[in-house]
C-alpha cells in the first residue's frame, strides 16, 4: 500500500511557528518552495524569494548528491530519515542534525520536509573532518586540501598506516602529485598503486574525487584506498601456471569489472565457473538483506543446477541481532538442495560471533572455509 503524506497547505501555519528551522523542497529539483523564518536565518537567505531562487544542485559533489537521493528514496517509501549533514549557505559550513519527511506540495508533487537543529559549535575541526570521511567511505580514507596537504584520516586509515604522512604511503612518490593534479583539473582519479603497509608492500586501488571540507567550506579532495593485493597476487600466480592462465585471468577480470556492482547491489550472484556461483556479501548484514539474498540465491540454485556456492564475507562489516541464525539457515538450505557451500573471507569479529554459538559450529561442520574469494575460486577449480 502506497504511503500517504500530509498536505503542505494544511501544515504551513503550524510549521511557521516551529522554533527550529523548517523548509520544504521539491523532491525532484531540490529547490526550496517554502520556509519558516528560522530556516531563512539558518540558510542565510535575505528573503524567501532569494532562497526559492537558489539552485541547490549547483556545485554539489557526486557523493553528496547520491547521499541526498538515497534519503529521498527512503522518504518516498514513507520512512522518516535522520542524518547529520553539513550545509554551505553562502559558502560557510553549518553542520546540523536533520530529519526528512515526505509532504504533499500540490499538483501531484512530493516534497521533502526538512527540520534541522544546528550541532554545537564546540565540535573540533578534526572531528568534523573525520566524520565527513567516515560518511562517504568505509575504506582507508584521507581528506586533503587542494594543494595535497592532509587534513584528516579516517579510523581505518589510522589503524592501518599509523602516523605515516599520506604522501609517504606510496612506493612511487609521483602518485600523490598525479592524484592532486587530476582532481584539481576536474577529472576523477582511479589507479592501482603500490603502498607500503607496516613494512609490507601491498597493492591498493586508489580513487579520488572532490569533497567540501565541512570545517571550512573549501573544496577538498577525498582519497579512498581499497586493498587489492589478493587479486594482484592471484594474477601473478595465473601468469606462472602456463596452461591455466587464460581461464584464471578471465575469472579475475570478471571479478574486477563486477567490483563496482558489488558496492551498489545487495548481494550479486556472480557466475565464476561451470555450476558455480560466488555471492559477495557486503556492509551491515541485516535480516532484510539476508532474506532477500536467500530467496534470490535459492531460486538461482534450483533453476541453474548450481553445484557450488561461494559465500564471500570479506565485505561484511557486522551482523545485526539474530542474523547468524538466518545465515545458518541459508547454509542448511543449500545443502538440502545438493549444493556445496564454501565460505571465504571471514573476519576475526565474525569468526568470534559464529564460534560462540553451538548451532553455528554444528551447521558449519564439514564446510570449507577459506581466507579469500581468490582462494575459493582456486578450491572450486581443484574440486
Amino acid at each position: 500500500m502506497a504511503p500517504t503524506f500530509p498536505k503542505l497547505a494544511d501544515c504551513r501555519a503550524g510549521l511557521a511557528q516551529s522554533w527550529v528551522p523548517v523548509w520544504v523542497s521539491d523532491m525532484e529539483t531540490l529547490r526550496c518552495v517554502w520556509a519558516n523564518a528560522r530556516a531563512l536565518e539558518f540558510l542565510q537567505a535575505e528573503s524567501a524569494e532569494e532562497l526559492y531562487a537558489r539552485d541547490n544542485l549547483d556545485g554539489i559533489s557526486h557523493s553528496a548528491l547520491a547521499m541526498i537521493r538515497s534519503g529521498c528514496e527512503r522518504v518516498r517509501k514513507g520512512e522518516v530519515f535522520h542524518n547529520e549533514w553539513t550545509f554551505y549557505p553562502k559558502g560557510e559550513p553549518v553542520t546540523a542534525q536533520v530529519e526528512l519527511r515526505g509532504i504533499d506540495i500540490g499538483d501531484g508533487r512530493l516534497g521533502l520536509l526538512t527540520q534541522s537543529q544546528r550541532r554545537s559549535e564546540a565540535s573540533a575541526v578534526t572531528l568534523q573532518r573525520s566524520m565527513a570521511i567516515a560518511q562517504y567511505t568505509s575504506t582507508l580514507g584521507v581528506l586533503l586540501d587542494t594543494e595535497g596537504a592532509s587534513l584528516a584520516t579516517n579510523f581505518a586509515g589510522e589503524q592501518t598506516m599509523g602516523k605515516i604522512p599520506w604522501r609517504e604511503w606510496f612506493c612511487d612518490p609521483e602518485v600523490p602529485a598525479r592524484i592532486v593534479s587530476e582532481v584539481r583539473a576536474g577529472r576523477s582519479f582511479r589507479e592501482l598503486a603500490e603502498v607500503q603497509v607496516q613494512g609490507e608492500r601491498r597493492w591498493f586501488i586508489v580513487e579520488a574525487q572532490t569533497l567540501r571540507d565541512p570545517a571550512t567550506g573549501s573544496l577538498g579532495i577525498l582519497v579512498e584506498h581499497r586493498d587489492d593485493t589478493e587479486r594482484v597476487e592471484a594474477q601473478a600466480l595465473a601468469d606462472s601456471r602456463g596452461a591455466d592462465i587464460d581461464r584464471l585471468s578471465e575469472t579475475l577480470r570478471l571479478v574486477e569489472t563486477q567490483r563496482a556492482e558489488i558496492l551498489s547491489l545487495t548481494a550479486p550472484l556472480l557466475e565464476v565457473g561451470a555450476g558455480t556461483l560466488a555471492v559477495p556479501l557486503t556492509g551491515e548484514l541485516g535480516a532484510d538483506k539476508l532474506e532477500s539474498t536467500t530467496i534470490k540465491l535459492l531460486d538461482a540454485v534450483r533453476d541453474k543446477g548450481v553445484r557450488t556456492v561461494i559465500l564471500d564475507l570479506t565485505g561484511v562489516l557486522g551482523l545485526e541481532s539474530g542474523t547468524v541464525s538466518r545465515l545458518l539457515r541459508l547454509i542448511r538450505a543449500l545443502r538440502l538442495l545438493g549444493t556445496q557451500p564454501v565460505i571465504t573471507g571471514i573476519r576475526a569479529e565474525l569468526a568470534a560471533a559464529l564460534s560462540s554459538e553451538a548451532e553455528a559450529l554444528e551447521a558449519l561442520e564439514g564446510i570449507p572455509t577459506l581466507r579469500s574469494l581468490a582462494a575459493g575460486l582456486g578450491f572450486q577449480r581443484e574440486n
